[in-house]
């Protein structure tokens, strides 16, 4: 074999074989992306069901009043709702990504008027933090949305469409 054959031979090899070994990295990212979609989809339409009633657990929020810190925080485990001054109302629902790594980290909220929105902070032990780091006062779900996030890795809420 020539030289020039061999240097080719060794310059593609390398790209080949990483194109190879992609490919179930590819389907593995896939099936995450699957495992989430369907955890959201039955999850979003258990929490359509949900009315005032049915809460189990009401989420109360813990304030740090400090002079140079002020921290409100709604501590949420597996799933609870909170209920704000002006009447609306937020329920919401986590899944760890201890508890199943296909699904991972994902925090679910629904407000009272039906929109659904989806925070990616880690969940540890069941549990996660919403935080709101400055002197804002929390009194609606419009409020909740815009200015918490979650403790760990500071990941805000967005959101998202009801899934089919």
């Amino acid at each position: 074999m020539s030289s020039l054959k061999i240097g080719l031979l060794l310059l593609l090899l390398p790209i080949a074989c990483n194109n190879h070994a992609q490919a179930p990295c590819n389907r593995q990212a896939e099936r995450v992306r699957e495992a989430r979609e369907h955890w959201i989809g039955l999850r979003q339409q258990q929490m359509l069901l949900f009315t005032t009633e049915s809460c189990k657990e009401i989420i109360q929020c813990q304030t740090i009043d400090l002079i140079d810190l002020q921290q409100t925080t709604y501590r949420l485990h597996g799933q609870g709702c909170i209920f704000f001054v002006d009447g609306s109302w937020v329920t919401l629902v986590s899944v760890s990504s201890h508890e199943d790594t296909a699904v991972g980290d994902i925090t679910l909220a629904r407000d009272d008027r039906g929109m659904f929105y989806q925070n990616d902070g880690h969940v540890c032990g069941g549990m996660i933090h919403f935080v709101i780091k400055n002197r804002t006062d929390i009194r609606t779900a419009a409020d909740f949305f815009r200015d918490s996030r979650s403790d760990t890795d500071d990941k805000p809420w967005k959101a998202i469409a009801v899934r089919k």
